[in-house]
């Protein structure tokens, strides 16, 4: 009550102070100042007089401090203008030009005073599946007795779509037809249902004939399974009849619902009964076609179960869907003009019907804001330690390792000052809203299991070692390195996975080596860098650390990955290795190790010390494979197809870069940055980042060190890119490079080196070779020592400096 209370008070003051900004500077400025400009244009003799003052009068200063205080305003209302119809949309506003400090205040006015209204204007129902579920998870970590098993979950008929007239759409600009169909439809591949439909018509004398042109302002009719879905009716309760055989018309992809009611049992105690309505989606070559969702119900009276057509779980499918769609997004940029979108391989069509079936995208978005927020609400102070977190269909819940003095803003407290749950009401925008600046503070957050429809996550860092044995801990294991791998929440991960235990395709965080011993290696050379970080920082763990000084460094993580099973021998070092929330973890197969996090996966999970027992989730061998040859196929389209085909389809010249060899064993260096041509890397794997690599080239060419503010107006010259953005590009930088003979990073952290960003010693460019043997060549005092000298810096040039790179706009 007095988190609401505050949370109401902290709303009517931004609400009071964004009336008197808007309403009450331009009165103020008007009648103390008037009207600001020159009532008309000033002669060129007025203007000399007016120059040749030795002083300037009152008026004039007044006028211009006047002016001043009007062009503050404007973009005041312009920011509030930005922000309040970003809430309206749902979606994070744009960052507006010249109006960094006003859209920063007005978005803080505007989350409070939308957090207000949905606290005083949304009714507030509580749920006993949510209450209960929370109660599981709040009292475990305490207690020796596991929480009660969950009830079984009833999932009803799919409501049909509505039937109907199509709708329209008008094209706008960047607009195309896949981009239409994947808002619009629910479905990019549905791009040949929108072509069918308006191939050939007219419009203001342009025909429709080409699917890969269409223009701004053209109507576009959509098929009319892209009507809303009528309104699902109530679910119906544990002892309802289930009819197996809904009637009403063929369904297409339409988002998933959710619903949840409870029912007493006879003993007078809460039972829990969750309540899903999902929709799937299937793509062929004509288009879509509905799937059933839930069987028939037994002869003996049982309840259906809905069907999972993914075993890797919500969270998985919701995170691969995501990295399909920014992949498929990639190749139509790099399409040409005139050519067809590429088609997707037949054979992954299973695979992505069953993903697209199971993820949950907005309740994946409301996970990431709800952490982002959480950790937003500890300003100045230790982080707190997260024992484990509850996803449920529309609230998160965060249980603690020890209770805390503060509520962050946008959560109640469920229990003991260790259990936070969002405030009910609270809307996925005004979430964001309260997490939009800091970066997420547990990037490993990764899901253990099930709890009836809700999710149970825990947080590898702050466990430093988990533990994986039982009958299904390989594919417990090999699930839980592929959500690492593909999730949106954070890209500050480096997966070090031993002997090709796992490998998920286009995955820049993932990489191999052949033993332990060499994964153990970089998980001490993890904690070694983060530990002289803190400690110069003076911050007490890296959550902390990320949350309270975002701009220093980039706080990853490095996550060692082993589905060998370990020995008792080697497990006990792994744990005194580990340290939690120092920037490293390990998820192993092997023995529970006392004091430790460990996960025993039979037909249920068992997670200790938590005494959680959860629904399991795994990912088949097949299915990964299945995953790696989708995304495969949307990283890979047909333009970079035709690069590595006998037949060239045109005699333009093609640069394939070629693969990392090392250098020279007696050279001077590890790392050649190559710019006089393609630019390539050679001594570590290719950089497939654009920017990153363009970010390697500069430093590189600037051996004497660069700051922040330099190094962002290089890159990215057009705008100003997010710390998150920044951030990033010096991870997959650092982690690309990796470290160098001494055992030091070849792009050291900014903390370590002044706050300043350069390459290490052991890093050249083929610029500085050819420079080198340029001088040396003119100091030569033998005439063939000097021409040997001139022909090898001759060699060194492949082509045009920078040839076909996109950017490099310093160079």
């Amino acid at each position: 009550t007095r988190s609401r209370s505050r949370d109401v008070a902290r709303g009517l003051l931004s609400l009071s102070v964004g009336i008197a900004l808007t309403v009450g500077v331009p009165i103020l400025l008007w009648k103390v100042a008037g009207w600001p400009l020159p009532g008309k244009v000033p002669s060129v003799d007025g203007v000399r007089n007016a120059l040749s003052r030795s002083a300037v009068s009152d008026v004039v200063i007044v006028k211009a401090v006047a002016l001043v205080g009007w062009a503050a305003w404007l973009l005041l209302c312009w920011s509030f203008v930005a922000e309040i119809w970003a809430w309206v949309l749902g979606r994070p506003s744009p960052n507006l030009r010249f109006a960094g400090p006003t859209q920063a205040f007005a978005r803080q006015l505007i989350t409070s005073v939308s957090l207000m209204a949905s606290l005083t204007l949304t009714p507030i129902n509580s749920s006993a599946a949510f209450a209960t579920a929370g109660a599981h998870v709040a009292t475990a970590m305490p207690k020796t007795q596991p929480p009660s098993p969950p009830a079984k979950n009833v999932v009803p008929s799919v409501p049909p779509l509505v039937s109907g007239t199509a709708t329209t759409y008008t094209v706008q600009r960047r607009d195309s037809l896949w981009r239409i169909a994947e808002s619009e439809l629910g479905d990019p591949l549905r791009w040949r249902d929108l072509w069918e439909i308006n191939r050939d018509r007219d419009f203001n004398g342009v025909r429709f004939t080409n699917a890969s042109l269409i223009y701004p302002g053209w109507k576009l009719e959509l098929p009319a399974s892209a009507v809303s879905p009528a309104p699902a009716q109530d679910a119906p309760g544990a002892d309802a009849p289930v009819d197996p055989n809904p009637v009403g018309p063929p369904s297409s992809p339409a988002p998933t619902t959710a619903a949840s009611e409870t029912a007493p049992e006879s003993t007078g105690t809460t039972a829990v009964t969750t309540t899903t309505a999902a929709t799937a989606e299937a793509s062929s070559e004509s288009g879509s076609a509905p799937i059933a969702i839930a069987d028939a119900s037994d002869d003996d009276g049982s309840e259906r179960h809905g069907i999972a057509l993914f075993g890797g779980g919500t969270v998985l499918a919701s995170a691969l869907i995501i990295l399909l769609t920014r992949l498929r997004r990639s190749q139509s940029r790099r399409r040409k003009t005139g050519h067809a979108p590429h088609r997707p391989s037949v054979e992954t069509a299973a695979i992505e019907t069953a993903l697209r079936h199971d993820a949950d995208l907005p309740r994946l978005n409301r996970l990431d804001a709800a952490l982002r927020a959480f950790g937003n609400g500890f300003p100045n102070q230790p982080m707190p330690e997260i024992a484990a977190a509850r996803l449920a269909p529309d609230e998160v819940e965060i249980l603690l390792a020890r209770p805390t003095t503060t509520v962050p803003a946008g959560f109640e407290d469920r229990g003991e000052r260790r259990a936070f749950a969002t405030e009910r009401g609270l809307s996925a925008a005004a979430l964001e809203g309260l997490g939009a600046d800091p970066p997420a503070p547990w990037p490993t957050i990764v899901s253990v299991g099930n709890l009836g429809s809700d999710i149970i996550l825990i947080d590898l860092e702050t466990a430093g070692l988990v533990t994986v044995d039982g009958s299904r801990a390989d594919e417990t294991v090999r699930r839980m390195a592929a959500e690492l791998a593909a999730s949106p929440v954070s890209e500050l991960l480096d997966i070090v996975v031993v002997a090709d235990a796992f490998d998920l395709a286009t995955s820049e965080r993932v990489r191999t080596v052949p033993t332990l011993e060499l994964g153990i290696e970089a998980v001490e050379q993890a904690l070694r860098t983060s530990q002289q970080l803190m400690d110069r920082t003076g911050i007490a763990n890296a959550p902390a650390a990320r949350c309270a000084r975002p701009a220093e460094h980039t706080w990853g993580v490095t996550v060692l990955v082993s589905a060998e099973t370990l020995t008792a021998a080697q497990t006990s070092r792994l744990a005194d290795l580990m340290v939690p929330g120092r920037g490293a973890a390990a998820l192993v197969i092997g023995p529970a190790v006392c004091g430790r996090w460990a996960i025993r996966v039979d037909e249920t999970v068992h997670l200790s010390p938590h005494d959680f027992e959860l629904d399991a989730i795994g990912l088949s061998e097949p299915d990964l494979v299945a995953v790696n040859d989708l995304l495969a196929d949307a990283a890979v389209g047909d333009a970079d197809e035709a690069m590595f085909r006998e037949e060239p389809l045109s005699t333009t010249p093609v640069y394939v870069t070629p693969p990392a060899e090392p250098l020279d064993p007696v050279s001077d260096f590890d790392v050649e940055i190559r710019v006089l041509g393609p630019v390539d890397i050679q001594g570590v794997a290719p950089i497939n980042r654009r920017r990153t690599l363009e970010l390697v080239a500069y430093l590189a060419l600037h051996p004497g060190g660069v700051t922040a503010s330099q190094l962002k107006t290089a890159i990215w010259p057009e705008t100003m890119p997010t710390q998150d953005t920044f951030n990033v590009n010096i991870y997959r930088a650092r982690s690309s490079l990796g470290v160098d003979r001494d055992g030091n990073h070849h792009l050291p952290h900014a903390v370590m080196n002044d706050m300043a960003y350069s390459l290490g010693k052991y890093v050249t460019t083929d610029l500085a070779r050819f420079t080198s043997l340029v001088a040396r060549s003119r100091s030569a005092t033998d005439y063939a020592e000097e021409v040997e000298l001139l022909g090898e810096a001759i060699e060194l040039l492949r082509g045009q400096p920078f040839e076909g790179v996109t950017g490099y706009e310093w160079a």
